[in-house]
């Protein structure tokens, strides 16, 4: 995982996004209308992904960097991991997630939700890193699964 919490790392982001951006549309070619580049946003500011972007809190700044990238793509993809701290998982939370990402950061372009669930296998892969553990998929039941479903 590559954490953009310093500036260097945020214009290396930035820079290799745009650039890729540039060369897939002109290897495409003729087709390159058929091409779409997705900028994908992964995380739920509301936790522990805010040391990314910046505050999250009413008032916040969308950045620079990001929306750049945005700018760079068709469309704006959201993995949306919303978890609350009492619960695997929250179709409100995963809602202000989604409604957070598409005011700061869809500049009006198409917007995908790409991941919006959370993972029934309850007991992690054995080689998952320590730090990644409960950060990212909320893990719960199929019942948990389906009532946070309905509920979305």
């Amino acid at each position: 995982n590559y954490w953009t919490v310093t500036e260097a790392h945020r214009a290396e982001i930035r820079d290799w996004f745009v650039e890729a951006a540039a060369r897939a549309r002109a290897a495409a070619g003729p087709r390159a209308a058929d091409l779409e580049i997705v900028a994908v946003v992964n995380g739920n500011p509301f936790l522990n992904d805010a040391e990314q972007i910046g505050s999250t809190a009413l008032g916040h700044v969308p950045q620079a960097w990001l929306l750049d990238i945005v700018r760079a793509a068709d469309s704006l993809g959201i993995d949306t991991y919303a978890r609350e701290p009492d619960e695997p998982a929250s179709g409100s939370a995963a809602l202000s997630v989604i409604d957070f990402w598409i005011q700061h950061y869809s500049l009006g372009k198409p917007v995908h939700v790409l991941e919006s669930g959370f993972t029934s296998i309850l007991t992690p892969h054995p080689d998952a890193p320590a730090r990644l553990l409960g950060r990212y998929h909320a893990r719960g039941t199929e019942a948990q699964q389906a009532a946070y479903l309905a509920d979305l």
